[in-house]
């Protein structure tokens, strides 16, 4: 639950009035954070470092829409919870990045943890994404915020946040640092969508050394044929229906390490992969060159099962692929060191792959009919025999019957019975 409201906290005109609001925040802060402590309310704060590999992961937690799950784990010893670690289960919470060379903290994204599990002296917290954390779209007001937030938060730390050092806790219970952003005077610039927020964020990340030539991704939309959006299934991705035509949207952008005024990135090719058995490319590879872009891939759903789990990627790869780090001297910056190319960690779309109603009845009525030609089939005579006793006499023998229940048979299981009847009905037009 967030502090009550205090009008005038950040923008009150008198320094005293304001330093007296502050300090009541402080304390209620205080006040709160010993609640925590009590057990008396819960919030869970996950610190990512950015360092290799686990700086890659904030790509992931930033591209996927709200109610999209995502997995961390973290060693035991980097778990600050009063045991057991399922206590952390149930609660709302929030993603910090750290700067490892400054420490400097980064709020990211707010989450609600779903599931906690320990596994050996490993912590495995799954949890649901939700809102992008809102940061001025003002670079100078932007800081102001960040160098609140990071104000607030050590503040609340039992250690110290060292620059070039290690943080002991990466997971622990903690104060929704962020309320203050909610009452910030409002400006003209103030992003009021969910790409403006992550445009903000990213803009700010780039600032980390780690960043530099790199390849922020997000998911604008996923729609169908009609223009219908994919609707999230909490925690397990987009649901889709099978035999159906899709359309994602993607927003890219990235930041060079010169100044903005410098050359061009290299080139890029950002593909979509997919699993064969349930998807058929259409357009699935871009080449991007620029620091900013949108594109569209589109793709068809082949999928015959009633409900499978299935996953897209997105693979961000230089025109040269390789594996291994290397050296592009042509992209070098004039007089600089040359520039250092890796490939980008893929970002995993999930996916359910899942009949509508008009489907499943389709999918009854086949099941239905195809027990109807099994009887055919085995017993053609039990048919005749009721037939006659209608009145109706079928110009066809038994075996007659028997043969075009199985034929008939063989085209609904392999479904292309649907296919028969429109060839059929075209021929007899």
């Amino acid at each position: 639950m967030r502090p009550r409201r205090v009008r005038g906290c950040l923008c009150a005109p008198s320094g005293v009035a304001v330093d007296r609001i502050c300090g009541r925040r402080e304390r209620q802060l205080a006040n709160r954070g010993q609640q925590h402590r009590q057990g008396e309310a819960r919030f869970t704060i996950i610190i990512v470092d950015a360092v290799r590999p686990y700086a890659y992961e904030v790509n992931n937690i930033l591209a996927l829409p709200a109610g999209f799950g995502y997995r961390c784990r973290y060693r035991q010893r980097r778990v600050r919870v009063d045991r057991p670690v399922e206590r952390l289960q149930g609660t709302d919470g929030l993603v910090i990045l750290r700067c490892f060379e400054d420490a400097r903290l980064f709020p990211v994204r707010k989450i609600h943890i779903e599931t906690t599990r320990k596994v050996g002296d490993i912590v495995f917290v799954e949890y649901l994404l939700r809102d992008w954390i809102k940061l001025s779209s003002l670079v100078d007001e932007r800081q102001r915020q960040i160098d609140r937030f990071n104000g607030l938060v050590a503040a609340n730390l039992v250690e110290r946040n060292e620059p070039g050092s290690d943080l002991r806790h990466l997971v622990f219970f903690g104060t929704d640092f962020c309320y203050f952003l909610d009452e910030w005077p409002a400006s003209a610039d103030e992003p009021t969508t969910d790409d403006e927020r992550w445009g903000n964020l990213v803009d700010e990340l780039r600032r980390i050394p780690i960043y530099h030539e790199y390849d922020f991704l997000k998911v604008v939309q996923l729609t169908d044929e009609r223009q219908r959006h994919a609707s999230v299934i909490d925690g397990d991705g987009y649901r889709l229906r099978p035999m159906g035509t899709y359309e994602l949207e993607m927003l890219q952008r990235r930041h060079v390490l010169g100044s903005d005024d410098w050359a061009m990135s290299g080139n890029r090719l950002i593909r979509l992969l997919m699993n064969e058995r349930d998807y058929r490319p259409i357009e699935d590879t871009f080449s991007v060159s620029a620091r900013y872009d949108l594109f569209r891939y589109r793709f068809q759903t082949t999928s015959d099962r009633v409900r499978k789990h299935s996953f897209l990627l997105l693979r961000n790869e230089p025109r040269t692929r390789s594996y291994d780090r290397e050296v592009e001297p042509a992209t070098s910056p004039p007089g600089g060191a040359p520039r250092i190319v890796e490939q980008i960690p893929d970002v995993v779309i999930p996916t359910v792959i899942d009949r509508t109603r008009g489907q499943m009845v389709v999918l009854a009525s086949r099941a239905a009919l195809a027990i109807l030609l099994v009887a055919l089939y085995a017993a053609p005579g039990t048919l005749l025999g009721a037939a006659g006793r209608g009145g109706l006499h079928p110009p066809f023998g038994q075996t007659t019957i028997s043969q075009l229940a199985l034929i008939l048979l063989v085209l609904v299981l392999t479904g292309s019975f649907d296919a028969f009847l429109r060839a059929l009905t075209a021929r007899l037009r």
